[in-house]
């Protein structure tokens, strides 16, 4: 389980070349809730933008990931451009209110955590305001079903899922 903090920032060396091909600035996830890709910015003369699909990443280490070339690497289309983004774009998750069913409020998605492996989401850190979070800390909060992504908050079951404390 990786947690998008970690991954956001790394950068992205091509096995090939040993060149840095770029450094991630977000995760990308599609409707089902699997993470598609990653969003890279290339910093040299000119920046741009360029997509990194999930299938063409070789590891994805603690200080970099591995690709096996710069071909490894697209332009956005306009089907990248739909997918929902961790930090950018209309439908981002980060700041948006999670509640239940109930209509409990659990609080403001921070984080989410994923499986490379699986490519599923399967938490998100939550938190409570910066002086909560500093006195009580942060939750991870999992769902065994999907969340649903399609209002302006994010609306869980009222059942299946679990809420932990993070240190």
């Amino acid at each position: 389980m990786r947690k998008s903090q970690e991954v956001i920032g790394l950068t992205v060396t091509a096995q090939e070349s040993g060149k840095q091909l770029g450094a991630v600035v977000d995760l990308l996830f599609n409707n089902e809730q699997y993470l598609v890709g990653c969003m890279l910015e290339h910093c040299g003369w000119w920046r741009h933008r360029r997509f990194l699909p999930v299938k063409n990443i070789i590891q994805m280490g603690r200080d970099t990931i591995m690709v096996e070339s710069a071909k490894s690497l697209v332009p956005f289309t306009k089907n990248e451009e739909a997918f929902t983004c961790l930090l950018s774009g209309d439908k981002r998750l980060k700041g948006r209110t999670v509640i239940l069913t109930t209509g409990t409020f659990l609080g403001l998605v921070e984080n989410v955590y994923f499986s490379l492996d699986m490519g599923t989401l399967v938490g998100y850190e939550l938190s409570n305001g910066l002086l909560n979070d500093l006195r009580d800390g942060r939750k991870l909060f999992q769902v065994e079903e999907p969340v649903d992504w399609n209002k302006d908050i994010l609306i869980a079951p009222e059942t299946g899922y679990v809420i932990k404390e993070t240190h």
